[in-house]
């Protein structure tokens, strides 16, 4: 048995390459065995797949008690999760269970991130259930190392696997004891010693992941070959670089926020210019910026821009940070009149004229159809801005009179809502009622 410190492995790649080149003439055992002796922050991460249930009975017979976490992603089969219950009230491990950030359900999952999400946007997804969870286990862990089932035989991303593995970016060292075994030695393990499994191993599948991306494999097909089948995918992000991981999450993160930008500037621009042409009182004109390139001018009134501003808040919490949305924005004035019912001495307001448009929030999936996003937003914008100067310049006739020089005399009202109609153009009507 080779005897290295924890310390050892946080030396060199030559060192490491000597570890390995040691640890490799080891069973499965031995290398569990040495784990448990050289570390003393040692976890077992698993989402109980064979190999997974085949180190927890090694460590079970050997009595080593190694926490184990898993990482809830709260899309897996049930199969998993009853078996997760039966293989932890069987081996009695400490069981540390991490699901996606402020998420305990998969409704909750849906409330935050929308339907759907591994679809729309599968880096913000694969960080949001697994990376982000994983690494908040580490961190309030401790932990030093952790024992993966990842084998050679899996190929992909694990051809290469070596049996110790050191994390660059944050130290975290990984274990891999079964990477010189094939499914076939996992699989006669499992049987040999009645070791719990998946029940959806017996259905076709070899590698189980979460519900939506995991198939049965067909005769001849590799042992992963059903996870995110008819993608070029082979690695949810669990054991990739953590900080590139987290890179590309915060550069989506910031891309949608660019996108909820536009919506909102959209609906400003919009707004303000009708506003603007159609405000009688004592208007000051104010120079304001849309986009990059486009300008328009508002009403420097405090209380329009108070009002415009809490309907353009209501839109942004229509907009959804994962998916494509279209909202309906209405504006129209009114003027008071009384009820002509000899009766009633009652008033009304009588609406002379409405505007509706729709306002889209797109997410963009590359950067260039980001780019080509927000170019066309621009155009959009320009030309739904001239469209409304031209409409108030040519029809001015519908205005009703004018009976009062103090503040505005028409008052004007905003709503906002879901759209359901078909996209089309910008702005979808303006009524000027005869």
């Amino acid at each position: 048995m080779p005897s290295f410190t924890a310390s050892a492995l946080q030396f060199d790649d030559a060192q490491l390459k000597h570890i390995n080149d040691r640890l490799a003439k080891l069973e499965p055992q031995e290398i569990l065995n040495w784990a448990t002796i050289t570390f003393s922050d040692l976890y077992q991460e698993t989402a109980f797949g064979p190999s997974g249930n085949v180190i927890t009975d090694m460590l079970a017979a050997q009595s080593h008690s190694v926490p184990v976490i898993f990482v809830d992603t709260l899309h897996h089969f049930d199969e998993t999760l009853e078996l997760s219950q039966r293989s932890q009230q069987r081996y009695s491990f400490p069981l540390h269970v991490f699901k996606p950030e402020g998420c305990q359900s998969r409704d909750d999952f849906i409330a935050k991130h929308g339907d759907r999400l591994w679809e729309r946007d599968d880096v913000v997804y694969d960080y949001s259930v697994k990376v982000e969870p994983a690494r908040r286990a580490y961190e309030q862990l401790n932990a030093k190392a952790v024992i993966s089932g990842r084998r050679r035989s899996q190929k992909g991303d694990r051809a290469a696997l070596q049996i110790v593995e050191v994390e660059q970016a944050t130290g975290l060292v990984k274990i891999n004891p079964l990477a010189n075994w094939s499914f076939q030695q996992v699989w006669t393990y499992l049987r040999a010693n009645e070791v719990p499994y998946n029940a959806l191993l017996d259905q076709g599948y070899k590698s189980v992941g979460d519900y939506h991306s995991t198939r049965p494999v067909k005769e001849g097909e590799d042992e992963r070959a059903g996870r995110w089948a008819g993608t070029e995918k082979t690695e949810c992000g669990l054991h990739k670089d953590y900080f590139a991981m987290r890179s590309a999450f915060v550069a989506r993160k910031k891309k949608q926020q660019a996108e909820a930008a536009t919506a909102a500037q959209t609906a400003l621009a919009i707004l303000h210019t009708i506003l603007f042409h159609r405000y009688f009182g004592n208007v000051k004109p104010k120079e304001q910026r849309a986009l990059s390139s486009i300008t328009y001018v508002s009403v420097d009134d405090p209380d329009v821009s108070a009002a415009v501003d809490e309907k353009v808040g209501e839109l942004m919490q229509t907009v959804s940070p994962t998916a494509d949305s279209k909202t309906q924005i209405t504006l129209y004035f009114t003027e008071t009149k009384s009820k002509r019912a000899w009766f009633s001495k009652s008033e009304e307001e009588i609406r002379w004229e409405e505007w509706v448009f729709d306002i889209r929030a797109h997410i963009s999936r590359t950067e260039r159809e980001f780019i080509q996003m927000q170019a066309r937003a621009e155009d959009q914008v320009k030309d739904s801005l001239l469209y409304v100067i031209t409409q108030m310049d040519q029809h001015k006739d519908h205005i009703p009179l004018i009976a009062s020089t103090h503040g505005n005399p028409f008052p004007f009202h905003i709503s906002v809502a879901p759209s359901a109609g078909l996209w089309s153009s910008m702005i979808k009507r303006a009524i000027r009622p005869a």
